[in-house]
């Protein structure tokens, strides 16, 4: 899963502000989360694990947003299963439901808030929600490790099959495979993580002056209906949850 976060603003179809994406991928993640499959909870958690498959659909990630459908569309099923079926069967599509429903929204949540959101951006919006430095400064490091250490391994990958090394039947290729591949993966991580830590400190992120940026963030319209969406599904859940619907 490839994701970008520059400085350059990416192309999406509809632009939404970084606090209204964060909010509801922590909405999400949590109602997902602890949610229940059945009764009401069951539609309920349908509702709120389509606002990454559209979110995705509309900023133009259309790959992405079928590959979740397919899986949020075959956890559904599952779950359907599980209640008329019994024994180890129940147990399989369970697990199976269970694995895909609760963790894949929260997921493919972070990767559109990532793909969809600069440093800049990013930035801006904590400042203006007053957090502190010490938040600000590791989430912004870790949004640019991760996109590059999936480059990084993604060069290393070619560089083995170059070489003709890859998960074989002997011994020795998988002791290859690990010398080749995972020690530089570790070594890339560190580098990687010098290298954005130095890069964070030279742009002044740790100054407790007040920054300025040129990044124009705020609320839209588009805000507004992904915002109140969100509101009722936890409103909603809320009240299943407390009454036991």
């Amino acid at each position: 899963m490839q994701v970008s976060l520059s400085a350059v603003k990416g192309r999406t179809k509809m632009e939404l502000d970084p606090r209204t994406k964060l909010f509801a991928m922590i909405v999400v993640s949590m109602i997902m989360i602890t949610g229940d499959i059945r009764g009401i909870g069951f539609y309920i958690g349908i509702g709120i694990a389509l606002i990454p498959f559209v979110l995705l659909l509309i900023s133009g990630n259309l790959s992405k947003a079928i590959i979740y459908g397919i899986l949020i569309t075959f956890s559904s099923f599952m779950e359907i299963m599980v209640m008329n079926v019994s024994g180890i069967a129940n147990i399989i599509f369970l697990f199976l439901s269970g694995m895909i429903s609760r963790f894949l929204p929260g997921v493919f949540m972070g990767y559109y808030l990532v793909s969809s959101t600069t440093v800049g951006e990013f930035i801006t919006a904590m400042k203006k929600m007053r957090i502190s430095d010490k938040i600000v400064i590791p989430f912004t490091v870790m949004f640019r490790f991760i996109p590059t250490i999936v480059d990084e391994n993604k060069s290393i990958g070619m560089a083995m099959k170059m070489r003709g090394i890859g998960i074989g039947g002997n011994r020795k290729n998988l002791i290859e495979l690990v010398e080749y591949r995972l020690i530089p993966v570790i070594m890339a991580t560190v580098r990687v993580g010098n290298e954005l830590s130095a890069a964070a400190l030279t742009k002044g992120l740790e100054t407790n002056q007040k920054r300025t940026s040129i990044c124009k963030i705020g609320f839209h319209f588009s805000d507004l209906i992904v915002f109140g969406y969100v509101m009722a599904g936890a409103v909603l859940f809320a009240f299943n949850q407390m009454n036991g619907f």
